[in-house]
């Protein structure tokens, strides 16, 4: 396979699984150069070999959760932990409730209410921007710095967008 500085790199995988995420298929199995279980992208595996090598898949195998633990911020870090509540239409908290990002950290689930635990470092960077494009078909609830986030987000763009719808009307004018 190719290496992230585009080198090939050849090594020996027992495969366990294959899955898509965001478009792309990745190939999840034990590595024996780096002694671990890693994630290899399918379009960056130049060619393929069969050994004579022999392996047992571990019963609790899941391609999903080893891809999204490297993809995802440390479970084990000292990351705090911020209680997070939206509301919202059925189908959009169901939609966020299975979705990659926020399905691993689900608390409880009630009628048009979801409680979600997200570390602090995410809810001021990635999920503001996830969040926009549901727009009022959900209500963040809590906590107050996400609202706030969001609301610096699209003030800023409206801002931008009347700048530009400003000076439009003047070359117009």
């Amino acid at each position: 396979s190719k290496g992230r500085e585009g080198a090939s790199i050849t090594r020996n995988v027992d495969p366990y699984g294959i899955i898509r995420w965001k478009g792309q298929w990745y190939a999840a199995g034990f590595c024996h150069l780096r002694q671990e279980i890693r994630n290899f992208r399918v379009d960056r595996i130049i060619g393929l070999e069969p050994t004579e090598h022999v392996f047992e898949r571990p019963a609790d195998f899941s391609a999903k959760d080893v891809l999204l633990g490297s993809l995802l911020p440390d479970q084990g870090s000292h990351a705090p932990l911020v209680h997070v509540v939206i509301q919202g239409h059925e189908h959009v908290l169901n939609e966020l409730s299975q979705h990659w990002l926020f399905g691993h950290t689900l608390v409880k689930r009630r009628d048009g209410e979801a409680h979600f635990r997200l570390d602090t470092s995410s809810l001021t960077s990635y999920v503001p921007y996830f969040l926009l494009p549901y727009g009022k078909s959900l209500t963040i609830l809590e906590p107050a710095s996400l609202v706030l986030k969001l609301s610096e987000i699209t003030t800023s763009m409206a801002l931008h967008y009347e700048r530009m719808l400003s000076d439009m009307t003047k070359k117009e004018g």
